[in-house]
């Protein structure tokens, strides 16, 4: 994903950001507020083009129907747990239930969170936070993407559900590559991750978790493991060039 460049008219938010991403494994996206990583992810995920205000240059994922946004704030549209997987089911007409339920199952299985098999027919609503957060990773798991994009996923949850969703993640990046924002670093380090600094717009640094938290290369990750902040002039060079806008409805599954 090299050079991309993100601009609200003539505010950038984002200029030449340059980033490998996971093939399997998470990346963390760590930086101060403001920094533009959920931009970042909304970009990724080609949910973009649902802004037209946002002018976005640069390359793109060549196919960003492989790639899940799991997003804040946001409410469940479907009434109960098996409907809201089930109906993000590839080919979901072509399977019958029984097919269905074992596609189900396997992946509670896979992604460690069998405790949701027994909650299928209840409502959204009755799930506490950490539980509709497992489920908002489990659908985007069922859509078999190459990338999923998580945003924060971990923040406002108490430890034990905390726990519960880092070992979902974790079991997840062994199936497709991650990309995980957040401020906690313990996340990072649980995780396992690499860590990408975003700060000033562009990325500052990257590099291993342990090594990042100890010892960071960057004068921009020395303040931010020091402070947790490291806020930097936004970028001042708006997009240029031909605007890039790959097409993809937007899906992201939001709590």
């Amino acid at each position: 994903m090299p050079d991309l460049t993100a601009a609200y008219g003539e505010r950038a938010v984002l200029q030449g950001v340059n980033l490998e991403l996971p093939a399997r494994g998470v990346l963390a996206l760590m930086g101060p507020g403001g920094a533009g990583k959920s931009t970042l992810l909304r970009i990724l995920a080609g949910m973009h083009t649902s802004q037209p205000e946002l002018v976005v240059s640069g390359e793109l994922m060549p196919d960003p129907d492989a790639v899940e946004l799991v997003a804040q704030r946001a409410v469940n549209y479907v009434s109960t747990v098996r409907e809201n997987l089930v109906s993000a089911l590839p080919n979901r007409s072509r399977l019958t239930r029984l097919e269905q339920e074992e596609i189900l199952e396997r992946l509670f299985t896979r992604l460690g969170v069998e405790q949701l098999s027994a909650r299928k027919e209840e409502k959204m609503l009755a799930l506490g936070a950490g539980e509709r957060r497992l489920v908002a990773i489990v659908r985007a798991a069922v859509r078999q993407p190459q990338l999923v994009l998580l945003d924060e996923p971990s923040v406002g949850l108490d430890e034990a559900e905390r726990e519960t969703l880092i070992d979902c993640v974790r079991r997840l990046s062994m199936l497709c590559g991650v990309v995980y924002s957040t401020h906690n670093r313990r996340d990072a380090l649980e995780l396992g991750a690499s860590v990408a600094l975003l700060s000033g717009g562009t990325i500052q640094e990257v590099g291993e978790a342990k090594r990042f938290f100890l010892n960071p290369s960057s004068t921009a990750g020395l303040q931010y493991v020091d402070s947790g902040n490291c806020a930097l002039p936004a970028p001042s060079i708006p997009p240029s060039g031909e605007t890039s806008r790959a097409a993809l409805i937007p899906r992201g599954f939001r709590w």
